[in-house]
């Protein structure tokens, strides 16, 4: 029975690490008195779970600023913005007038039964400068102020090519439906193996046979 713990226990991990995804930018800067906006997408398991958004530079520790309750509805603390989207498998947070108090690591979560998962993000607050490039200005007065400036620039470079990118929720979407096939293999195959075990081990009668000879 050891050999049928461990592999369920290997396949509750697998499975774990299949239902966990969580991702954002790694860095992001922002100018001061200005805002920031960051995005955090996560897997379809994930949807009605609260978000939140969390700093400190140590996952275990950091401070929740401010969190979802699960819906779409938009809830703030101080100047931090959170408003989560479940069609786009997203959650975005806005920082409002920026300081260098602002500065440090900061963390995406998903509040889960256990153990909450969380993504690093780390923010620089760069001092104010009237050589902005028109770009940026113009990017934080669009409809969605949180747009990020790479994201922009590959869009139009996209445009310019005639390079139409794949829906992200697709992606997730495929990507979720390709490890759900890799987890079913992988039960298939530890079923298979714990008949394969049970089948070469002699049975109770059998025992008692040998036992009597």
């Amino acid at each position: 029975m050891s050999l049928w713990r461990n592999w369920m226990l290997l396949t509750w991990v697998l499975l774990a690490g299949c239902m966990s995804d969580l991702t954002g930018p790694k860095a992001l800067s922002g100018f001061l008195g200005r805002s920031l906006s960051v995005r955090c997408r996560y897997d379809v398991v994930s949807r009605k779970y609260v978000k939140y958004w969390c700093k400190g530079s140590s996952w275990s520790s950091c401070e929740i600023v401010v969190r979802t309750t699960g819906s779409e509805e938009e809830r703030t603390a101080s100047r931090v913005f959170i408003k989560e989207n479940h069609s786009r498998l997203e959650f975005r947070v806005r920082l409002e007038n920026l300081t260098q108090e602002d500065a440090g690591i900061y963390w995406c979560g998903i509040q889960r039964t256990g153990s909450d998962y969380g993504f690093p993000v780390n923010i620089t607050v760069l001092p104010a400068s009237s050589s902005d490039s028109e770009e940026t200005t113009a990017i934080s007065r669009q409809s969605e102020p949180d747009r990020f400036l790479i994201t922009t620039t590959q869009e139009q470079t996209n445009k310019q090519s005639g390079f139409s990118p794949i829906p992200t929720e697709y992606l997730i979407y495929g990507l979720f439906a390709l490890k759900t096939l890799i987890f079913l293999g992988l039960v298939i195959a530890i079923i298979w193996m714990h008949r394969r075990y049970n089948q070469k081990r002699p049975s109770a009668a059998t025992r008692q046979e040998n036992a009597a000879q």
